[in-house]
Order: structure tokens, then C-alpha cells, then sequence
């Protein structure tokens, strides 16, 4: 009984031995590919650029990376020149003006906002203290639609604010017309809401007494 079963145990193994490959058996050559070789078989496209498609896609995102910032930029926050009459003199400047929203019906596709609070800065050229600092609140009114879809739109505001440039303190006055889009994507803070127009503004400097007047072409952001 005995050796039987030695026998029986001797046939298994020569069965198996006869089954399993070898460890010193070459691995295959060629366009073989064995079935647990996932390295190869999943191996992106990608990886097997060549040198000449990689320095075109490298031409393409130094052309393209830097006019997506400037793109990018002018939305976030868009510029305006200001033209501001003190003392009978005109004084030319640029700025750019961004804030934050409020109200309006977010349950729809895209919502414009029923009133903004808005930080301003102006650099004036020719001027003794040429930065301004300004904070405005305005509130924004839909007069009508530019088109079928709706999507833009010719609008009116109104509101004031104060204004400084750390050497005098001045309240003014604000009115503005022109073209209004909505903020139409929603959690991306790259589009907001944006006025393009003329906006004219009266103010009082309390420090020297006098009263001032400016206008702005361009555009601003309400995030």
C-alpha cells in the first residue's frame, strides 16, 4: 500500500512538471504578448510619442497658455479709461473695478444679479496722488434683451460710494448705461457677470472742498 501510494504521489508531480513552464524558459520575443503583461497592454498612447510630436504639442501649449491668462484676466477683471475734471483741469487714467453680487434667480440656466458691491482702482497720470481707491455699491436694472437668446443685455444702474487716494476722503455719486451678461456657469468663478459701458460720476472732496466729475468707458466684473 505503501509504495502505491508513492508511485501515485511520483505520476502527480511528473504531471505537473510536464504543465508548468520552466523559470529559465525564455520569455517570447516579438509581437507575443502574454496575458498578464499589463504594462504592455495598457500602455497609453501617449507614452509612445515621438520626438517630433512632443515639440509641436510644446510649440501649441506655449502659444496657447499665455493668451488663456490674458483671456482669463481681461474677464476677471476687465479695464476702463477714465478721463476726471478738478479744478477745470482733465486728468487721464486707467483702472479696473471687480466685485461680488447679490440676489437675482439662480434657479434658471444663467442670473444676473439685482445689485453689486464693487472695489475700484484708477491710476490717474498726471495727478499729485495718482491712485485711487474707491468701494461702490450699485443696483442694476434690465431695461431689454440684445438678441433671441437673450444673453445680453441693455441695462441701466445707479448708486455712490467714497473715494480716496490717502490724502483726501471723497463721497460721489454714480450712474451708468450699457450692455450687461450674466453669470451663466455656475461654481466657476472665471465667468462672472459683466457691465460694458459709460459710467459718469459726481463727487465732493471734503478735504479741499470741491466738486469733481469723471467718466469711464469699459468694463467691469460682479463674481
Amino acid at each position: 500500500m505503501r509504495q502505491r501510494s508513492i508511485l501515485l504521489l511520483a505520476t502527480v508531480l511528473s504531471a505537473l512538471a510536464s504543465v508548468t513552464p520552466s523559470a529559465s524558459q525564455p520569455a517570447p520575443q516579438g509581437d507575443t504578448v502574454r496575458w498578464y503583461d499589463t504594462l504592455t497592454i495598457t500602455k497609453p498612447r501617449y507614452a509612445r510619442m515621438t520626438d517630433g510630436e512632443r515639440f509641436v504639442l510644446s510649440l501649441y501649449a506655449a502659444a496657447t497658455i499665455p493668451s488663456l491668462i490674458v483671456v482669463g484676466g481681461f474677464a476677471a477683471v476687465p479695464p476702463s479709461l477714465s478721463v476726471m475734471q478738478e479744478e477745470g483741469v482733465w486728468r487721464t487714467g486707467v483702472g479696473v473695478t471687480t466685485g461680488i453680487g447679490f440676489g437675482g434667480d439662480r434657479s434658471k440656466r444663467w442670473w444676473f444679479y439685482d445689485a453689486r458691491l464693487q472695489g475700484e482702482v484708477v491710476w490717474y497720470f498726471d495727478r499729485e496722488h495718482p491712485l485711487l481707491v474707491r468701494a461702490l455699491g450699485l443696483v442694476d436694472y434690465r431695461v431689454a434683451p440684445l438678441g433671441q437668446n437673450r444673453f445680453y443685455w441693455f441695462g441701466v444702474a445707479g448708486g455712490g460710494g467714497i473715494s480716496t487716494d490717502f490724502a483726501t476722503l471723497s463721497p460721489f455719486a454714480e450712474g451708468w448705461i450699457g450692455v450687461m451678461n450674466p453669470n451663466g456657469v455656475r461654481f466657476v468663478g472665471m465667468f462672472p457677470m459683466h457691465n460694458f459701458g459709460l459710467r459718469s460720476r459726481v463727487g465732493y472732496n471734503l478735504t479741499h472742498q470741491r466738486h469733481w466729475i469723471e467718466l469711464s468707458l469699459g468694463g467691469t466684473s460682479t463674481f
